[in-house]
């Protein structure tokens, strides 16, 4: 192997470590560099600083495809198109791939089921209660069809405020085989517990936490 295809390799190499950073882990919405470079909080605001190195990471990579020989009379943003709109869709086609197999046979009868995206917000705060809204997007990884039920559980930091430790939510859903996505959105009202009022939650930083179904 020649030092201009060992270049190479190295360089794709490096490119796809920061697509695989910024690749989302089974069964989570975050990425594995959002779990190593957690987000810093401050009182009244959030930094986020895990996407800069994987980034860095995907620029050095095309870099150093630049200084390869065989790319010598080729023009730079040429390549920087090609990798942006061909090399890197491929990588992340291909950890999306290796991501069904797994989940697909993992043992269970809903492990198949991906999360895609996950979002929840706390609205219509009154002295006695809360609405709480989800917003889901599934995707199946098998050919099974199969019919479930969501249930959220509630973070530990949030059980002082509402009378719920879990959130059962009314539909049934069913996933119609590999890559079928489910979109879900629920909402459900929420007691406080007596004491709690309208600040002590919108105190409780709840847009921060992690939440678990």
């Amino acid at each position: 192997m020649n030092k201009d295809t060992k270049g190479l390799l190295k360089s794709l190499l490096i490119i796809f470590i920061g697509v695989l950073l910024l690749y989302p882990l089974p069964h989570d919405s975050y990425t594995l560099i959002q779990y190593i470079i957690p987000p810093i909080r401050f009182e009244n605001s959030v930094l986020y600083l895990a996407a800069l190195f994987p980034i860095v990471m995907i620029i050095m990579g095309i870099r150093g495809l630049f200084r390869l020989e065989r790319y010598a009379n080729k023009s730079k943003i040429m390549i920087t198109i090609i990798v942006l709109l061909l090399v890197i869709p491929f990588m992340r086609s291909s950890l999306g791939i290796v991501k069904s197999i797994y989940l697909s046979n993992l043992p269970g009868e809903l492990t198949a089921l991906d999360l895609v995206e996950a979002k929840v917000s706390i609205g219509e705060i009154t002295d006695t209660g809360a609405k709480i809204k989800v917003d889901l997007v599934l995707l199946s990884c098998d050919n099974e069809i199969k019919e479930f039920k969501v249930k959220m559980h509630m973070p530990e930091s949030l059980k002082p405020y509402f009378h719920a430790n879990n959130i059962n939510f009314k539909e049934s859903y069913r996933a119609l085989g590999r890559n079928n996505r489910i979109t879900i959105s629920e909402e459900k009202h929420l007691k406080l517990v007596d004491g709690v009022t309208v600040s002590d939650v919108l105190d409780s930083l709840w847009f921060w936490e992690t939440y678990y179904f």
